[in-house]
């Protein structure tokens, strides 16, 4: 699990998605568990009286104000009310009363029951067309919700979360980290919940708020997303990269440390007949864009391949803050040491920056070899350094059909079958040797991959060799 795993690049943006994901889980939340949103609506409110404080008082001083001069100019007691124009006393508004339909309410009973009869009527009447409900079909399955065709390996696959799982001893309870990692289906993000130890509702957590400081005492496990600001380092010394080149070999180019790639450049030796590769970078560091020509041009002694040429002048407009790259292939006919005019980068016809020169030293055999390389290792390793570089490293990235030539040995075959198979890795090319060696458990294996094979076999057969079930290999589902 931890070799798949391995193989997947990291991909910050996805991370920060989900990062941010998770602090927002509790936006929708109605409830106030831990006392945060009551702590900031009281900070809110402190901070806005002690701003407003001033001009609180003010208010209130200008209200009482308006409430006394109102009240000396209300009527004395006895006042007499205000007249008309005429010198009469105003009359008095009438008052309204809700009017209440008596005959209204003598007809209802007579509606109801003319309706009444209406809808006994057009029950009488032969209904001659029903729309019918939809055709549903049941499909048995052994997942929720999904057909048995989506029911493979692409389920469920392999990320952070699952490698910390394989590791887990089973000693104490099980957390991750990565929980959040597992929400591409619904599948998926049950199977998380269930090996997670988290409980199914969580104990009475206590919670204290002191000023800014923000204390929780869990009561039970919890995952607990936060995010903070902290002071960085800063750097000793800056070193902005305006023009650089690297050499390295065509179909071998990087190294893997666990799931990070590194480039792999070629400095000291080149091997003849052996395509080589040169990538050019260059970078804009300035907030102004420029308008830039670059010129190109392969190793003296070498000759340009893959639609390459031994010279080539690019125009290149550089935004600002941009970095650009290019690359050419070329292999060496002869040894000898070869010098090689870098990129160079020119602006106006003026040449502003250039990459430093170097003197390729071409051999036909090499003098530095890689010894631990797969390369070197399948080829010309002995049989024990074969099975210890199969143990101790990924083999996703190993192409396992190099040592093909060794299964002849029976006894080679049977070793690393035996170690394949405990790290759960199969390789068509290797199982196929079970046939010469007349194997018959690999044999089995072998058979159940050769798909073209299988279709001439009918839909069931079982035999020592082979079996079909067309349950298992779904291609029949009973609907």
């Amino acid at each position: 699990m931890k070799d798949l795993n391995d193989l997947i690049p990291p991909n910050i943006e996805h991370l920060n998605h989900l990062f941010k994901t998770a602090l927002k889980g509790r936006a929708l939340e109605t409830g106030d568990a831990f006392g945060l949103e009551k702590a900031k609506k009281e900070a809110d409110l402190a901070k806005r009286d002690a701003m407003n404080g001033k001009r609180t008082l003010g208010a209130l001083e200008r209200r009482r104000g308006a409430r006394s001069s109102a009240a000396r100019q209300e009527p004395p007691p006895g006042a007499r009310p205000p007249s008309a124009p005429n010198g009469r006393p105003a009359p008095k508004k009438p008052i309204e009363r809700p009017h209440k339909p008596a005959d209204d309410l003598k007809e209802l009973p007579e509606a109801e029951v003319f309706f009444d009869k209406d809808m006994k009527k057009r029950k009488s009447v032969r209904q001659l067309y029903r729309k019918l409900e939809k055709t549903k079909e049941w499909v048995e399955n052994n997942y929720y919700h999904l057909p048995i065709e989506k029911q493979n390996a692409g389920l469920v696959t392999a990320n952070p979360f699952w490698a910390d799982y394989a590791r887990h001893d089973g000693d104490g309870p099980f957390f991750s980290t990565h929980a959040a990692e597992c929400a591409r289906n619904f599948t998926e993000m049950m199977f998380a919940l269930a090996v997670l130890d988290l409980p199914f509702k969580a104990s009475e957590h206590k919670s204290e708020i002191e000023g800014r400081r923000f204390k929780l005492e869990p009561g039970s496990p919890m995952i607990v997303y936060h995010k903070e600001i902290k002071q960085a380092n800063v750097a000793d010394e800056k070193t902005p990269i305006l023009v650089s080149q690297n050499f390295f070999r065509h179909g071998d180019r990087y190294r893997h440390v666990n799931n990070e790639r590194f480039d792999k450049y070629v400095t000291d030796e080149f091997l003849v007949h052996t395509v080589y590769g040169c990538l050019v970078v260059i970078t804009n560091p300035t907030s102004s864009r420029q308008k830039l020509d670059v010129l190109l041009q392969v190793p003296r002694g070498a000759i340009p391949v893959l639609n390459g040429q031994y010279t080539r002048s690019l125009h290149v407009d550089l935004q600002s803050y941009r970095t650009w790259t290019a690359e050419f292939y070329f292999y060496f006919p002869a040894a000898g040491d070869n010098a090689h005019y870098p990129v160079h980068v020119a602006k106006n016809e003026k040449l502003i920056a250039f990459a430093s020169p170097v003197k390729l030293h071409v051999v036909e055999k090499p003098t530095k070899i890689d010894r631990t390389s797969w390369d070197f290792i399948s080829q010309n390793g002995t049989e024990d350094q074969v099975i210890s570089f199969v143990k101790e490293n990924n083999l996703g990235r190993v192409k396992l059909e190099r040592i093909a030539w060794r299964m002849r040995d029976k006894a080679f075959f049977t070793r690393v079958l035996q170690l394949l198979d405990r790290r759960h890795a199969y390789n068509h090319t290797l199982w196929s040797y079970s046939i010469r060696h007349n194997s018959l458990a690999t044999i089995r294996e072998y058979l159940q991959h050769c798909n073209s094979f299988l279709g001439r076999c009918g839909s069931y057969i079982d035999c020592k060799l082979l079996t079909i079930d067309p349950v298992i290999r779904k291609s029949y589902q009973h609907m």
